[in-house]
């Protein structure tokens, strides 16, 4: 049988772009997608190799989801914002030299084999990707004579966490009220936040499958939602950047 993990995070903006389910028009796709946000970090004005939710989550989906479900709860402002199971992984270069995503909202890079960034900070690994000119509220592009260091954040995340199993709230968000027993004390993460190592995976997913089974079973009461398949309660996320 298939075992369950669960990572959980707080999400600082909902504008529709991270997590994005809607299209350039605001119209709603059946598809969720995070590609940016939630990167890697800065060290000593370095990015600090591969990083950050998306990374993590993309890694260990490579390696072992023939055995694990991926499950995602993004919360915002303490409203349960989205939840999803992970049905596919991409590395960025690959999401965003496909077509068939250029409608999106959070299709803000393009393949280019230029190498500024690198030569920026003297690295060989960020891909060769740069910011086009699609949402250019989002993440704007650097200005010139600067770098803007959010693009290379996002790059440092290395993977597209994709799903078509999906619930998202946006601007209709509820409480999470029903799970604040497993949430940390400043009630914006659960236990376990962030899985890197298969190990961890060993020691934690029992914990996982307990708060996702109720977050199923809540959503099935609730909103006779299954998560097969894509749900959207909205018609707008928390922002929109215009």
């Amino acid at each position: 049988m298939r075992k369950k993990l669960l990572y959980a995070y707080s999400v600082p903006h909902d504008s529709g772009n991270a997590p994005c389910v809607f299209n350039n028009n605001e119209k709603p796709t059946e598809l969720l997608t995070l590609s940016c946000c939630k990167g890697g970090k800065f060290y000593k004005n370095k990015p600090n190799r591969f990083g950050g939710l998306r990374y993590h989550i993309g890694n260990l989906y490579m390696q072992c989801n023939n055995e694990y479900d991926f499950y995602i709860l993004g919360m915002y402002k303490n409203e349960f914002l989205y939840f999803c199971r992970i049905t596919d992984v991409k590395e960025m270069e690959d999401y965003y030299s496909q077509n068939i995503y250029n409608d999106r909202k959070d299709f803000i890079y393009a393949y280019d084999m230029d190498l500024s960034y690198n030569k920026q900070f003297g690295v060989n690994y960020i891909p060769h990707l740069v910011r086009n000119n699609n949402n250019p509220l989002f993440h704007p592009k650097e200005i010139k004579g600067s770098f803007n260091k959010q693009l290379v954040k996002d790059l440092i995340g290395k993977y597209v966490l994709l799903s078509d199993k999906f619930v998202y709230f946006g601007d209709k968000s509820p409480q999470i009220d029903f799970l604040k027993n497993y949430l940390t004390k400043n009630r914006t993460s659960l236990y376990p936040t962030c899985i890197t190592n298969y190990d961890e995976i060993k020691r934690n997913y029992v914990k996982s499958e307990l708060i996702i089974k109720k977050i199923l079973d809540w959503l099935n009461k609730e909103y006779n939602c299954n998560l097969e398949q894509p749900n959207i309660f909205c018609k707008k996320p928390h922002i929109i950047i215009n």
